[in-house]
């Protein structure tokens, strides 16, 4: 964009002036837009990352995005019981042979405690709840008979912990690769 000032010319001050005054306002306009367009797009990969991340329990991560009063700053955030256990992980280990696997499931081991406090516990833990969409380290626990007889514990899990799944910083990662891409469009919408 060029603007000539022609001093010799009566008023061509003031309309470089009012020029600058409505580029100042397409650029305002630009951030609004831009601040927009990354929080909707932050937020849409967020969502898919999160529903795609492997979790022990029920993932009720619930992902969205507020824009500041005057439009220029957008949050991502994700809230839900299960979203620091997704993000974050609880520890992971898992015994060495199916039969040490399937005494811990039998229920014999003391169940594995508050998160932190025993985190890599090698016998895992016992949370009530549901199974998620973790593979096979996560199992409904049972208990053993007399007679050899496995019976299920209805609403009592087994599991050796979540790997972290990381999806907000994954998400940051797949926005700042498209950041240019989006930047662009935007300019050239409130360019037109």
């Amino acid at each position: 964009m060029k603007f000539v000032i022609d001093l010799n010319k009566l008023g061509s001050v003031d309309e470089a002036l009012k020029n600058l005054e409505q580029v100042q306002e397409r650029v305002e306009e630009y951030c609004k837009l831009l601040t927009q367009r990354l929080s909707t797009r932050g937020a849409e990969i967020a969502r898919i990352n999160f529903s795609n991340a492997v979790c022990t329990g029920v993932n009720d991560a619930n992902v969205d995005f507020k824009l500041s009063d005057d439009g220029k700053k957008g949050t991502v955030y994700a809230d839900g019981n299960a979203v620091l256990f997704i993000e974050f992980g609880t520890g992971i280990t898992k015994p060495d042979n199916q039969e040490e696997r399937d005494n811990l499931i039998s229920g014999n081991v003391v169940g594995h405690g508050e998160y932190g406090a025993n985190a890599m516990n090698p016998h895992g833990w016992f949370y009530k709840g549901v199974k998620g969409n973790a593979p096979d380290d996560t199992t409904d626990a049972y208990r053993v008979l007399k007679d050899g007889t496995r019976v299920p514990r209805p609403g009592i899990v087994h599991t050796y912990g979540n790997e972290a799944n990381s999806s907000m910083w994954y998400s940051k990662l797949q926005l700042e690769n498209q950041f240019t891409e989006i930047a662009k469009e935007v300019w050239e919408e409130v360019m037109k």
